[in-house]
Order: C-alpha cells, then sequence, then structure tokens
C-alpha cells in the first residue's frame, strides 16, 4: 500500500509512540513522501523516519519554533507551516498543500485521532483496515473512536477482503 501511495501521512504522537520509517519495504518499490502532522513540531530530529532515504514533510502551525523548524530541515526534512484548527494542523488545508504537490493519493497511518478527525470531516475515500488475531477493544487499539463519530453517519459500499498470512486486509470505499 505505502509503494502504490503518493504518501504516508501520521500524526506525531505515532512518531513519538512507534517511531516508524514509513517507507515501502518492498525491494525496488518507490518511496512515498513521508508526511508528520506535527501542530507544535515535537519531531526528534533523531526519528527513524529521518534518517531514511526519501523525502519527508512536517506539517505545523505556528505554534512551531523556527529553531526547530530550522533543526529539522537540516536533517533533510521540509517543514511547512499550515493554518490551524482548534490548535491543531487544519486536515483541510494539510490536503490541500499536498494537493499543491500533485499528491493525489494519501495512506493515512495515523492513530485513533487523525483517523477519526479524518472520518468525521468526510475527507477520507477508502478505509483499508489490517486486521491481525490480536486483541481490539478494552486491551487492545481502538481504531476510531466511535463517540466523536455518533453524529456523523459512515456508509461504506465495495466491501473486499484479501488474507495476508494470518491478518486481513478488510478495504471498503466510502459512500
Amino acid at each position: 500500500l505505502r509503494a502504490r501511495s503518493d504518501a504516508v501521512m501520521v500524526g506525531i504522537r505515532t512518531v513519538l509512540r512507534d517511531n516508524p520509517r514509513l517507507t515501502a519495504r518492498v525491494k525496488g518499490a518507490r518511496q512515498p513522501l513521508r508526511v508528520v502532522l506535527d501542530s507544535r513540531l515535537r519531531l526528534p530530529p533523531k526519528a527513524r523516519l529521518l534518517k531514511e532515504k526519501g523525502r519527508v514533510l512536517g506539517l505545523t502551525t505556528s505554534k512551531g519554533p523556527a529553531a526547530k523548524r530550522k533543526e529539522l530541515e537540516k536533517r533533510g526534512a521540509e517543514v511547512v507551516r499550515v493554518k490551524e484548527r482548534k490548535g491543531r494542523v487544519d486536515l483541510k488545508a494539510a490536503l490541500r498543500e499536498l494537493g499543491k504537490r500533485k499528491v493525489n493519493q494519501v495512506l493515512v497511518e495515523g492513530g485513533q485521532k487523525l483517523s477519526t478527525a479524518l472520518l468525521a470531516q468526510g475527507l477520507v475515500d477508502e478505509l483499508c483496515l489490517a486486521v491481525s488475531p490480536k486483541a481490539i477493544g478494552a486491551k487492545g487499539l481502538d481504531a476510531f473512536d466511535f463517540r466523536q463519530l455518533k453524529e456523523k453517519r459512515v456508509k461504506l459500499r465495495k466491501m473486499g477482503w484479501n488474507k495476508l498470512g494470518k491478518d486481513w486486509l478488510v478495504r471498503a470505499r466510502l459512500v
């Protein structure tokens, strides 16, 4: 999925918790633009995604310190200030910024907050959910905060699935 996407996007909390590389690890695959939504520029200069080959774009707000911006740019990241909404990077502004860069397909690997916010704002075309034989719910990870979506009706169509080893990839287009 990463190799087929123009960009892979996460929120800063995912970077701080998981320290991902966000690269396509298929031999010879093209590497997507790696995008981090980071309203206060908390991206660690030693983050793994900054050590990998390829482009990194940090989207921040006016809360991102200029000194931190320069430090990240020295590490090879491009940092762009976008409009904020409720103290965070405005998701529509972030997607407009990606559109300026001819980014058409964005794979969001963010956590619950980012995924829920994108769904709530109607900014999702397709869901691709990797389902593993692990716990979800009270003892596991919830992909979405359904309390935030209670006013938003999400309708799915064209559902399908593929087996990936022990896991399943479930896909659905949104109406």
